[in-house]
């Protein structure tokens, strides 16, 4: 424990080291971090929102152009004869011209329309084919039409463009009765929006990704394969919350892990209904910052480390002296001890908790009459004693009070004091009571915790305080239990029934007309009936069971039963047996009981309710003729 000198002296050196270095180093590397993250978060949102304008833009007029065309008439009329001119040329001729016209308008890529009566599918150059819908490529005709929605926005290929993938608006066509007759729309392939999200890539630095609701990337400047790049897979787990339609505020969230750092801003965009990711790299810069941070501190622990060596060697030059010291001061120390207490204790012995080693030769010469050698150490002298001498009722909770790790945190709560009775047998004579008391001390200048054990006999004084704490719990005229503490243990059995364990049943007794039997016999007589009965009740149950006497002739028994009919057959041979039984001196008188019953947890699950419950069944019980038990309602 010496060494807790260099300790404190290094650790408070150490201290206001780090502590400098740390305020000026967070200090500026916080400045540093922040001001990168604000600068990121900034482009990135500013990247975002000129993006989801751009987008909007597409998608918007995408959408406005294929309602304006859905709800043309012209188509909702050429639908309504089409069955009547299949094999009509010319006008087949009319819808060819007419998409042709928008997509020479717009610019589109593809123009189209899907009849859902004859499966026909039209575009700018005419028929381009009949479509098969049990074709897995045609699932998307029978799901847009069972989502039943106006219009919807779908990725694919282009057939009619040598499988291009394409976006297509998708915007149902409805007649005068509202059925869904035709679904018509625009496509324009993906280059259009990679074009623009690489322009605004390039410019702010940043990778940008419009991904669904499930977090799969649906287009990107670098494809559909983006998530390969580790960045790109840690920026979707990190917005995949976010993925909500009323995350339009443009919220980011910065993220971290496997080598990567970087700021990602979600944004919904209704058109499209996809979700716009924009992600800002900022590993390099952050990794750089963090360099310079490491490169300081480790200058610092080398200064540290320099530090330490010296001071180290300026106070072990002082320990053989300290030493020296503190022998001597605990040598003084022992005999002011042994000569105050020798006349009070039986013994007194004194071990070092820290080294767990004994301390003067009185501790010595106690462990040889253990049988132990002079230098056992503490825990195993006592495990000697709770294995020997001590009574295996008392052995765990001496060990426990008394066990190095108990003195340890006694101190550290300011309790120098430990105090516990036991039964022990010492040179194999019967077991005694002792009281092991222990003082808790800190060396001042080692910092070693030591325990002085003070052993007293206390064997007469605790058996006459066991004996008046015996005759303060029973009745004097039975030896039973008296109402307090008959009230006492059954609350505590109840806290610790557990149904599986039986059924718990509170009986209620007493002696039917017992008034009029102990005026025609007596006072005396009545009172040696009462014992007799008080006896025979006793032995009629388990010894686990309790029984108490109440008052007068009323008796209480709390008893645990396998079953209801166990306890039913229980109680009709109680009732026979008292019947059958002579009481007083010459055993002619005959007595018969009432009783009430309640059961546990059906009448209650505290004394009082089981009380009133065996109470009331008792009262009916007298009703009903006595010489009976009657069960709790």
């Amino acid at each position: 424990m010496y060494k807790n000198y260099a300790f404190r002296t290094n650790f408070i050196i150490c201290a206001i080291i780090i502590i400098g270095f740390s305020i000026t180093s967070i200090i500026g590397y916080r400045s540093n971090v922040d001001t990168l993250k604000k600068e990121a978060e900034n482009v990135t949102r500013l990247a975002s929102e000129g993006m989801m304008y751009q987008i909007d833009a597409i998608f918007a007029q995408s959408i406005h152009i294929s309602l304006t065309m859905a709800h043309d008439s012209f188509l909702i009329n050429f639908l309504a004869q089409e069955k009547a001119n299949l094999h009509n040329p010319d006008y087949t001729q009319t819808i060819r011209e007419y998409l042709a016209a928008y997509k020479k308008k717009y610019g589109y890529d593809s123009v189209f329309l899907v009849s859902t009566s004859t499966n026909r599918y039209y575009n700018f150059e005419g028929i381009n084919r009949i479509v098969d819908r049990a074709n897995p490529q045609n699932r998307w005709v029978d799901a847009f039409l069972a989502a039943n929605q106006e219009f919807s926005l779908n990725i694919d290929n282009d057939k009619a463009a040598h499988d291009t993938i394409t976006v297509f608006v998708n915007c149902s066509v409805k007649n005068n009765h509202g059925d869904t007759v035709g679904i018509v729309g625009v496509g324009f392939t993906v280059s259009t929006v990679k074009a623009m999200l690489a322009q605004y890539e390039q410019r702010f630095s940043v990778k940008s990704y419009l991904v669904d609701t499930d977090g799969d990337i649906r287009i990107s400047s670098s494809g559909r394969d983006a998530t390969a790049d580790t960045l790109t897979r840690q920026a979707l787990a990190a917005v995949s919350g976010k993925l909500r339609k009323e995350q339009t505020d443009g919220s980011g969230i910065w993220h971290s892990g496997m080598g990567a750092d970087g700021y990602a801003v979600a944004r919904y965009l209704p058109a499209p209904n996809l979700y716009l990711v924009t992600d800002k790299d900022t590993s390099k810069i952050i990794r750089q910052i963090r360099e310079k941070y490491y490169t300081g501190a480790i200058v610092v622990l080398f200064t540290m480390l320099i530090v330490i060596l010296i001071v180290t060697r300026i106070i072990l030059s002082y320990k053989k002296r300290i030493i020296a010291l503190t022998i001597t001061e605990e040598l003084k120390y022992h005999a002011i001890l042994q000569n105050a207490t020798s006349q009070i204790y039986d013994s007194i012995v004194e071990f070092d908790i820290t080294s767990g080693m004994p301390c003067g030769a009185a501790t010595q010469n106690f462990l040889q009459r253990l049988g132990l050698k002079a230098d056992t150490p503490y825990s195993a002298m006592l495990q000697t004693l709770v294995t020997k001498y001590i009574h295996p009722d008392h052995a765990r909770q001496y060990f426990e009070t008394f066990s190095p790790e108990t003195v340890r945190q006694a101190l550290l709560n300011h309790c120098n004091k430990l105090s516990f009775d036991f039964l022990a047998a010492r040179d194999k004579d019967a077991y005694k009571w002792f009281r092991e008391t222990a003082y808790i001390l800190q060396w001042g200048e080692s910092e070693s915790i030591h325990i002085v054990l003070c052993s007293q006999n206390i064997d007469a004084e605790k058996r006459q305080e066991l004996c008046l704490q015996d005759m303060a719990q029973k009745d004097g005229l039975t030896g039973l239990y008296n109402k307090i503490t008959t009230e006492d243990r059954i609350e505590k059995r109840l806290g610790e029934y557990q149904e599986e364990d039986g059924i718990l049943a509170l009986i209620m007794l007493d002696i039917d007309n017992f008034k009029l039997l102990n005026d025609s016999q007596g006072h005396l007589m009545g009172d040696r009936i009462i014992q007799e009965f008080a006896q025979s009740l006793r032995m009629s149950f388990d010894a686990r069971d309790l029984v108490g006497r109440v008052g007068g002739d009323e008796f209480i028994v709390l008893t645990r039963q396998p079953d209801e009919a166990a306890l039913r057959q229980h109680l009709e041979a109680l009732c026979r047996n008292v019947r059958a039984t002579g009481y007083g001196s010459d055993g002619k008188l005959h007595i018969a009981i009432s009783m009430g019953v309640a059961l546990c947890p059906r009448h209650g699950n505290t004394f009082g309710k089981l009380y009133a419950g065996a109470d009331a069944a008792l009262y009916r019980a007298k009703q009903n003729g006595k010489d009976t038990f009657v069960f709790s309602e």
